[in-house]
């Protein structure tokens, strides 16, 4: 069993984001599906190591000519030697990659395929009464995937779609949701993004071209047919969604750059978008410029790798709301980023202790972070994280204050116990923030594929306990303000999972 504390910094570590509370759903589903069914690094295409999100498109070039120069990667220590990799991003990827190549002896395709329903049923009491529901049947193997979504929250939402990937010329075909990102983002980009710069890693985006929908949940995903081919070290793609968008664009990977044009014509108007990115010895260089209905758009930046875990990166770029400006530093575990667009100036410093072993972690977090608009009032944020676990019991513990219209606070204590198909967590949580303005938002462990980041406010308690055993899980919670501010909250989830 793999310790949730490894996975978690894994997770953060290849987003770019310092802490749960600044992904989304979709991003969590992702990595849920990684890891109950990861990556054959061994055996895939090009195209679905950039379409897992895990590696760039210069990663992904770079493994694959490794891997056809000297046959498969045996090891992390050997992967964090490949140009484009660290022994940082090396074990990042661990929980979400298989080293297994068609050349294992007793090598089981069928343990790589995976079926999925999943049934949620739920209650929630608070200024309203409302009930919700939800189902999800998944399929994944190699080669097919099928997901299909629905759920009810007040209203109705859902998400569907088939893949297939091939290794020929036909690399990948959806059919139904999906989502799209080339470049930096200028041109068009409808997946996850970053809300800011808050670590060094997060100054590059990591483009992953056409991704299938994983979640329930349509979110700003694209609706209709999406292709993916190759033709030696060029890629090509197309799609399209009825009344949306229609377009494709054309990749080239070299030995050390690769460049991509975008070209499309959406509801709001045409776009047109070329973006690259080249390594010269330990710096990366990357841009994009793109023309769309917002008018010009232009990115720049840069990434130097000065030594292992040492580290600075510059963005600059211009659009329709004028320029913005983010830059940062990493030494081994501390890192310090800025960041200044339309007026705004936001500075996060972090320090983060590192990680033991598989059997015990121990992980500490600092996070201060301080943000003003021109002219006007400062917000100061301290958060102090500690997650710590030992052959299967966690404590886990967020002290969390923030000072802005005035003083707010908000901690919690977490125990839980991990074992195989049986978990418990229970959580106890106290807050005093007098103003909406200085809500702080915690992000709370629910059932699977579930994401829940509550906006703490008012002066209160709450209570939550997370159950698992083998196939059922249970969430209640209730949120209380003695003070009688506000009506108190009440929630109750139960799901159903089987695997096959």
């Amino acid at each position: 069993m793999k310790n949730l504390i490894i996975v978690v910094e894994a997770i953060l570590y290849l987003t770019g984001a310092s802490s749960l509370e600044e992904l989304d759903e979709e991003t969590l589903c992702r990595f849920e599906r990684l890891e109950s069914l990861p990556v054959l690094i061994n055996c895939c295409s090009r195209n679905s190591l950039k379409e897992s999100g895990l590696v760039s498109a210069y990663q992904a070039a770079s493994l694959i000519e490794y891997r056809e120069r000297t046959g498969a990667i045996l090891s992390e220590t050997e992967l964090g030697l490949i140009d484009g990799f660290t022994p940082e991003t090396a074990r990042a990827l661990m929980p979400f990659i298989s080293l297994e190549s068609e050349s294992t002896p007793g090598l089981n395709t069928k343990k790589h395929s995976r079926s999925e329903l999943t049934m949620n049923g739920g209650f929630r009491k608070s200024d309203g009464t409302g009930e919700s529901a939800s189902a999800r049947y998944s399929y994944d193997n190699r080669t097919c995937s099928v997901n299909a979504g629905f759920k009810y929250n007040g209203k109705a939402d859902g998400s569907v779609c088939a893949t297939f990937s091939g290794r020929n010329a036909i690399r990948l075909v959806v059919l139904g949701d999906y989502n799209l990102s080339y470049g930096q983002g200028a041109s068009l980009w409808s997946g996850f993004t970053l809300n800011g710069v808050p670590t060094v890693d997060a100054i590059y985006r990591k483009p992953s071209g056409i991704s299938r929908s994983v979640s329930s949940s349509r979110g700003n995903k694209y609706r209709g047919l999406a292709a993916s081919f190759a033709t030696g070290r060029f890629t090509e793609d197309i799609f399209y969604s009825y009344m949306e968008l229609a377009g494709g664009n054309i990749g080239f990977s070299g030995k050390s750059f690769n460049m991509d044009l975008t070209a499309y014509k959406g509801s709001k108007g045409w776009g047109l978008g070329l973006s690259g990115r080249g390594t010269l010895h330990k710096t990366d260089i990357f841009g994009e410029a793109a023309y769309t209905a917002d008018g010009l758009n232009i990115i720049a930046g840069t990434v130097w790798n000065i030594a292992y875990k040492v580290k600075c990166a510059g963005r600059v770029s211009k659009g329709k709301d004028g320029y913005s400006l983010a830059a940062g530093a990493q030494y081994k575990y501390y890192s310090l980023t800025a960041e200044y667009r339309n007026e705004f100036l936001k500075i996060i410093l972090s320090g983060r202790q590192p990680l033991t072993s598989e059997k015990a972690a121990v992980q500490s977090v600092l996070e201060l972070k301080t943000s003003a608009r021109k002219q006007g009032r400062w917000k100061t944020e301290i958060r102090i994280d500690s997650r710590n676990s030992w052959n299967g019991l966690e404590l886990n513990a967020r002290a969390d204050i923030l000072w802005n219209k005035s003083v707010a606070s908000l901690g919690y204590i977490e125990a839980g116990y991990r074992r195989d198909r049986l978990y418990a967590y229970l959580r106890g949580t106290l807050f005093l923030i007098d103003s909406w303005d200085d809500r702080i938002y915690v992000y709370e462990r629910d059932v699977p594929s579930s994401f829940n980041v509550p906006a703490y406010h008012g002066r209160g308690w709450n209570a939550s306990i997370v159950l698992r055993w083998k196939n059922l899980y249970l969430r209640a919670a209730t949120t209380q303000y003695p003070s009688g501010s506000k009506r108190p909250k009440a929630e109750l989830k139960m799901q159903y999972k089987l695997v096959w």
